[in-house]
């Protein structure tokens, strides 16, 4: 067990070597930590001025996603073997918080910004755009191929191929088919 002095808001696998499973977890503070699940030894590094709100690996591209509510979306390449195992690709900032991140295949991602949320509460703090959108990375700096706008603040979203499903705040689950190749 793994006991950490900081609200985790978010954890995802890693791939590492053939004898060790990694993982992540995201912090209230902004921080992210790699961890080894055999000897529970961590590498963690200041990646967000505020709460990471979600993660996200891609085992082929060998990169990890991290959300905040500091508004900006951070694509990290990963190396467990190395002291420094994050290295950061792109920070990609949105005009509210993002609050879900998934990747869709072919260098591109898909993010949603719902908002800052308080616990127990109706209302937004941070109202949010309420937008899904998928971003190209083919490019030195990554590109919006397509916005979805929901009704109601995004608090997740989920891909699989070109197919993403997206939750709200007020309990809907919007599934959308994006016109895109992967």
């Amino acid at each position: 067990m793994v006991i950490m002095r900081l609200q985790i808001k978010t954890v995802c696998f890693v791939e590492g070597g053939a004898e060790s499973l990694h993982f992540v977890t995201g912090a209230v503070n902004g921080e992210i930590a790699l961890w080894d699940s055999l000897t529970f030894q961590s590498k963690s590094t200041s990646a967000h001025t505020a709460a990471v709100t979600c993660s996200r690996y891609s085992s082929a591209t060998k990169t990890l996603m991290t959300g905040s509510n500091d508004k900006t979306l951070r694509v990290w390449s990963v190396a467990p073997e190395d002291e420094h195992p994050f290295q950061n690709l792109y920070v990609i900032t949105h005009e509210n918080a993002v609050t879900g991140c998934d990747f869709l295949g072919n260098g591109m991602f898909v993010t949603a910004a719902g908002g800052y949320w308080k616990e127990n509460e109706d209302e937004a703090a941070d109202p949010g755009d309420d937008a899904v959108r998928i971003w190209h990375t083919e490019y030195d700096t990554p590109q919006i191929s397509c916005v979805f706008c929901s009704p109601q603040p995004v608090q997740c979203v989920a891909a699989h191929g070109n197919t993403i499903v997206a939750g709200t705040k007020r309990g809907l689950a919007h599934l959308l088919t994006a016109a895109i190749k992967v």
